[in-house]
């Protein structure tokens, strides 16, 4: 087994401890392991030739971690103090390190990961991950009457991933299990510790950053969700000894990496829930924080606090994908906005391409939804993409609308642009695209001429003097 090959791995700063984890999990299926190698080569910084104490100098700790919550099984093996190469007189030349375990008999409890645990002291360290093809790090597993005896635990690495798994939210700490008897958010029943108990912070930053995976996304939002001092109705919190506090100021990320990976319903719940007990009604003043129930003081006026509703209504009508740049429509619109007699209105989001102006308005017989972009003044010179971009709408409708049907783009039929409530209109450019889309009760048309809009449900211009919003709860 081969880490993945990338530039140096720099191990942080001194003082700090960091780590590596391995990118696939060990299956025992049964075996245990009998043998491990490691081979790495380094530099150590931070002027390693002033230092007179061995125990300032950086160390390598060979680990074996759960897969899931990633706390140790056990330490296998700690290096030598480290100082074979200098990072400040580097002579072109890195030094190696190296561990040889055999005989280790080391049952594995289903699925584990391998780590290196770098404990950089008053330095830090410098791995290759070019020279000689290193880090090397080789298993080899027990057989015969020894993978017998642990066949017991065994299970498989393909079952699905745990429900409860705590990603590490603290700077400096490895795992969630690392942070036994200091209050870690995998057991709020400890005493309060100021690091541990404000993980609604740093999982709201990681989310923000839309770089994490959909599986690392949805295990931080379920774990919340299952431990009752850290998910109140579906927004954040944790502060002052895991009080039942919302921590409002922070939640943009927290919608932002929902909507990402098209959790809608928990989306709603959490914006819902903001305008519901954190603001006021009708301007959507919102506090810091704010208790539930209200017997803990709300905090004071926070800047942060006033974009939750704007930017979560602005991204549940107008989304752009932050990889591809990819646009969608009406991704999370609660599905009263799309009942009978209903309309919603946006006009000149700005986005990457351009601005974006749709109308939708919702009949007996069906809805249906003008839209368009305008690009960017220069968006067309120099590349013919630019003055379009990809768009989907998200057709979310009451269930008594009935189902889509069948579709047609430009008037013809198209099997391939829909699926369940998704209908894909393509690279929509100024001139626009037409698309009909018919439904086994009435009927939901899409298409981008100026046709006189109904008397809209919700009304925004973007760079403009409208702002008006009726928000209803029912059929969300």
């Amino acid at each position: 087994m081969v880490m993945d090959r990338c530039q140096d791995l720099r191990t942080g700063a001194p003082g700090q401890t960091t780590q590596a984890i391995t990118s696939y999990a060990l299956q025992s299926e049964g075996h245990a392991i009998d043998a491990i190698t490691l081979d790495f080569d380094y530099v150590a910084g931070y002027f390693i030739n002033e230092t007179k104490s061995a125990k300032e100098l950086p160390t390598v700790e060979l680990l074996l971690l759960h897969a899931g919550n990633l706390s140790t099984i056990k330490s296998l093996w700690m290096s030598e103090p480290l100082d074979g190469a200098s990072y400040d007189n580097f002579s072109g030349k890195y030094a190696h390190g190296q561990a040889r375990l055999s005989g280790l008999d080391l049952p594995v409890p289903g699925c584990a990961r391998l780590a290196l645990r770098f404990h950089n002291n008053k330095h830090n360290l410098q791995i290759s991950m070019e020279f000689n093809g290193h880090p090397n790090l080789a298993v080899r597993w027990a057989s015969g009457s020894a993978a017998s005896q642990h066949a017991a635990g065994a299970e498989s690495c393909a079952v699905a991933p745990s429900s409860d798994v705590c990603h590490p939210y603290v700077a400096g700490v490895a795992s969630c299990a690392d942070m036994s008897g200091k209050a870690p958010v995998s057991d709020t029943r400890q005493p309060y510790n100021g690091r541990a108990s404000e993980p609604w912070r740093s999982y709201s930053g990681m989310l923000y950053s839309g770089q994490l995976d959909e599986q690392t996304v949805k295990d931080i939002v379920q774990y919340n969700q299952q431990h009752e001092k850290l998910s109140h109705l579906g927004v954040w919190g944790g502060v002052g000894g895991f009080r039942n506090q919302l921590m409002s100021f922070t939640e943009q990320g927290h919608g932002y990496g929902l909507l990402q990976f098209n959790l809608v319903d928990e989306f709603l719940l959490q914006l819902y829930a903001e305008m519901a007990h954190d603001c006021t009604r009708g301007s959507w003043t919102c506090f810091e924080s704010r208790g539930i129930p209200n017997f803990t003081p709300a905090g004071g006026y926070t800047e942060a606090s006033q974009a939750v509703v704007p930017l979560h209504l602005r991204w549940a009508m107008v989304w752009e994908d932050p990889h591809s740049h990819a646009l969608s429509l009406l991704r999370a619109a609660p599905r009263s906005w799309l009942a009978e007699s209903e309309a919603v209105s946006i006009a000149n989001a700005p986005t990457t391409h351009g601005r974006v102006s749709f109308n939708a308005s919702a009949t007996e017989a069906g809805v249906t939804v003008h839209a368009k972009l305008v690009p960017h003044a220069a968006a067309c010179i120099h590349s013919k993409v630019a003055c379009s971009a990809p768009m989907t709408i998200q057709l979310r409708r009451p269930e008594a609308a009935g189902k889509i049907s069948a579709v047609s783009i430009d008037g013809k039929r198209c099997t391939a642009c829909w699926s369940d409530e998704l209908v894909t209109l393509g690279a929509v450019s100024a001139t626009g695209v037409t698309a009909e889309v018919m439904y086994s009760k009435g009927d939901v048309r899409i298409k981008t001429d100026d046709g006189a809009a109904p008397k809209p449900h919700v009304v925004i211009a973007i760079g403009g003097k409208r702002l008006s919003c009726h928000l209803s709860l029912s059929n969300c």
